[in-house]
C-alpha cells in the first residue's frame, strides 16, 4: 500500500513547500510520532498507530490552519491573497494519507 503513495506524498510534500507549511527544523515530538506510527503498524497495533496519526493529523491541521482562514471562500468578492489555494483544492496532509487502517495493521 505504502509504495503506491509515492506520487501523492509527494505532491502533498511540494505543496507544503510552496505554501511556506514546512517548518525550519521539524518538531522532535512529531517525527517521533512518525517512527511510533510505523513501529505500531510494524507490531500489528492498531489503536496506537490510530491513536497516534490523530495527534500527527491535529498537528498538522493547527499548522495549516492559517493558510485556510486567509483563503477567500468560493465566491468570495475579496481580493486573494499571494497564498491562495487554488480553485478545487482541498486541505490535505500527507499523513492523511498514511493513516492504518485496522485492515491494514
Amino acid at each position: 500500500m505504502f509504495a503506491h503513495l509515492g506520487d501523492a506524498v509527494a505532491e502533498v510534500l511540494a505543496g507544503r513547500h510552496q505554501y511556506g507549511l514546512f517548518p525550519e527544523r521539524p518538531a522532535q515530538e512529531a517525527l517521533q510520532w512518525h517512527m511510533d506510527v510505523a513501529q505500531a503498524v510494524q507490531r500489528g497495533d492498531a489503536a496506537c498507530a490510530f491513536e497516534t496519526m490523530v495527534k500527527i493529523v491535529d498537528r498538522s491541521l493547527a499548522e495549516s490552519a492559517a493558510l485556510w482562514e486567509r483563503a477567500p471562500s468560493p465566491g468570495s468578492a475579496s481580493e486573494p491573497s499571494s497564498r491562495t489555494v487554488p480553485d478545487g483544492a482541498d486541505p490535505v496532509s500527507y499523513t492523511h494519507l498514511t493513516l492504518p487502517t485496522n485492515r491494514e495493521v
